[in-house]
């Protein structure tokens, strides 16, 4: 088999992974995909609903429970102090102003939730917030052209993401302070699966895209026992004009293995940890 096809067939996993994820994104535009409003779209989305985007580390919001897609249906203080048409700008105002606790009503996949959350100025010395991000998120349902032209975006742009997030683990790790925290094992990504079958099928359905591109990107990497690696190898062996001692390449990649699996390790003791 000549280089390029050896090439070749290592690419083709990653390159499945990659169609995949297209397909599966241009199915959820065709359903009907969680948007935010200031996108090119922003008209045609439906039903726009304050969202949780992320839940910031150790604020009062993650340490009340609230999670990333949850949606915000009101918030309340003291006596008759009730916002229930929320937007980005308001809500704000509100929490800031508030005084003490303050309930959040959110809905789960369905299922109403109250929340009692204290603001509080550490995150912003001169303004009261819980910790959230949020955005105004709604349902974005394309014809099957547009939802095809999305979907190759919204993958190009996942892809991207993680490269770079990539890129910004392995940087801080040459520095000698790898974060590895935004990191999630098998335990953390069943937890996770289990977080998007709760809130529908169409989050389930971006997860699934999400995991799958994290996958090419990740078995792309020039590193020993990786899709990547083997690349190199062949890149390697097609310049030089000759094989690579097979006792190297398997050295090569055992090391590599084994440090892929001490990494899988280290990473499902911390999801553990994270679940209790």
């Amino acid at each position: 088999v000549s280089k390029k096809w050896q090439a070749a067939i290592l690419a083709a996993g990653v390159t499945f992974n990659i169609i995949f994820a297209w397909l599966i994104l241009s199915l959820g535009f065709m359903i009907g995909l969680p948007t935010p409003i200031d996108n090119d779209y922003g008209v045609a989305v439906e039903n726009p609903t304050l969202t949780v985007i992320e839940a910031i580390s150790d604020s009062p919001a993650e340490e009340a429970g609230l999670k990333s897609g949850d949606k915000i249906k009101s918030l309340s203080f003291g006596e008759g102090q009730i916002l229930s048409d929320l937007n980005l700008e308001n809500t704000s105002d509100f929490i800031n102003k508030s005084q003490g606790e303050i309930l959040v009503k959110i809905d789960r996949g369905g299922e109403i939730i109250d929340f009692k959350i204290t603001p509080n100025t550490k995150i912003e010395d001169d303004r009261k917030l819980i910790g959230i991000s949020m955005d105004m998120i709604g349902t974005l349902s394309l014809p099957i052209h547009r939802a095809i032209y999305e979907g190759g975006k919204t993958t190009f742009d996942i892809a991207y993401a993680t490269i770079y997030g990539i890129g910004d683990l392995v940087g801080k790790a040459i520095k000698g302070n790898p974060d590895i925290s935004q990191i999630a094992g098998p335990v953390g990504i069943i937890s996770l699966v289990g977080d998007a079958t709760k809130l529908g099928f169409v989050y389930l359905l971006t997860f699934t895209a999400l995991i799958s591109i994290n996958l090419a990107i990740i078995n792309l990497l020039p590193f020993p026992a990786l899709d990547g690696g083997r690349i190199i190898f062949v890149i390697i062996e097609s310049i030089t004009k000759r094989p690579i001692n097979p006792k190297i390449a398997g050295s090569l990649n055992t090391v590599g293995f084994a440090l892929l699996i001490l990494l899988m390790l280290i990473i499902t003791y911390r999801d553990i940890l994270r679940l209790f």
